[in-house]
């Protein structure tokens, strides 16, 4: 009788841990299977194509006479038309005379000037605006010819302030679709100005909203008791930014609560010259799931650049499952053009213990306890 009770017992017992074994290589297989599936799915995601095209209007200022101050096809407007200031270590060609823009060459200066802060961002030229003398505030706009209808891109531009002895510079950037009337232009640039440092900087605005029509670009000079501002390389280009993303996300034996991270990029893909403005749209409605999208939108990236976004995400509260879905990044002037990112996630399976296993069954068979402990000898 000993004997046999001892041999239904390590029957019960191999059952039981054949059939938990069993589970836990079925279960660990359906995983391998469903990691592999999931892993060929992320993968196949597209690199970043960047296209290229040419310009509709360029300007670098070389082609003028030294000091000129009126060039065309270039349109200036002295509103203010107060008398400008000049620099005491240097002369030149209409120095203290009222104007809105001029073309400067600081190797036509008298002395010729070689100074650093002085010289061109591109060639020997720019075109420069003035302090005035008496309020001190700038009134004073430097358009473009009328440009014809096409698919426009953007518009670009480098700048900077002379010196911060004084007031850095300010200016805006408008587009009119009607004449070169001051009133006629819209303010594209940020508000209330933009004020360039005193090193070479980009500035381009979005053009994408003015397609088949007919525009006038202008700079608006409005700085208040400052120097001089420096402008150079204008250019307008046709074509459209376009979106995409590069990477995935992808967590597994991720506990319900728990929170998990990584990034991915996103990048101009779109024409030579254009910028990109784009911003988050949505991402996976999982149960109990927080996604934090960071940063969450950004503006000016230029054609060829990309920016590292952190996604951080607090799994879901049900275990043992598999979430897959997307994150979608929207191009903010254009909702039609978007990318999306693919996300995985798994929570573990409940951890139960053979030991844990047993027990539930010593509970809910009591007579089982004695059988066992007769077999192991207590």
């Amino acid at each position: 009788m000993k004997n046999f009770i001892k041999a239904n017992t390590v029957l019960l017992i191999s059952f039981i841990l054949v059939f938990s074994t069993s589970a836990v290589i079925a279960d660990n297989k359906e995983a391998i299977e469903i990691s592999s599936i999931t892993k060929n799915i992320i993968s196949n995601i597209n690199k970043p194509k960047i296209l290229q095209t040419n310009a509709l209007f360029e300007d670098s200022f070389e082609a003028y006479e030294d000091f000129s101050i009126d060039f065309q096809p270039w349109t200036n407007i002295d509103v203010d038309g107060e008398l400008t200031w000049g620099h005491s270590a240097f002369n030149f060609t209409h120095e203290n005379e009222a104007y809105a823009f001029l073309i400067f060459n600081p190797l036509a200066c008298d002395p010729p000037q070689e100074d650093p802060e002085l010289l061109a961002h591109t060639g020997d030229k720019y075109t420069v605006c003035w302090a005035v003398q008496n309020t001190l505030q700038n009134d004073d706009w430097l358009i473009t010819p009328q440009l014809e209808p096409n698919n426009f891109g953007t518009v670009s531009f480098w700048a900077k302030s002379y010196s911060d002895q004084y007031n850095i510079e300010r200016i805006e950037v408008g587009v009119s679709t009607t004449d070169t009337d001051p009133t006629s232009f819209t303010i594209i640039s940020s508000a209330p100005y933009i004020e360039p440092p005193t090193e070479w900087t980009k500035y381009s605005y979005n053009l994408d909203s003015y397609d088949d029509q007919s525009i006038y670009i202008g700079i608006h000079c409005v700085s208040y008791d400052s120097w001089f501002l420096m402008v150079d390389d204008f250019m307008v280009s046709e074509g459209d930014s376009a979106i995409c993303c590069d990477g995935s996300l992808s967590w597994e034996d991720v506990p319900p609560g728990t929170t998990v991270s990584d990034t991915f990029e996103i990048c101009n893909c779109g024409d030579n010259g254009t910028i990109l403005n784009w911003q988050f749209e949505s991402a996976p409605n999982w149960p109990g799931a927080v996604f934090e999208i960071e940063p969450d939108s950004g503006q000016g990236l230029q054609e060829g650049e990309c920016v590292t976004i952190t996604v951080n995400v607090t799994a879901p509260t049900n275990k043992t499952e598999e979430f897959i879905g997307k994150i979608k990044i929207i191009n903010s002037d254009d909702t039609s053009n978007f990318c999306e990112i693919d996300v995985y996630l798994k929570t573990p399976r409940s951890k139960i213990t053979y030991n844990s296993l047993i027990q539930r069954l010593i509970e809910k068979f009591p007579k089982l306890n004695h059988i066992i402990g007769y077999f192991i000898g207590k």
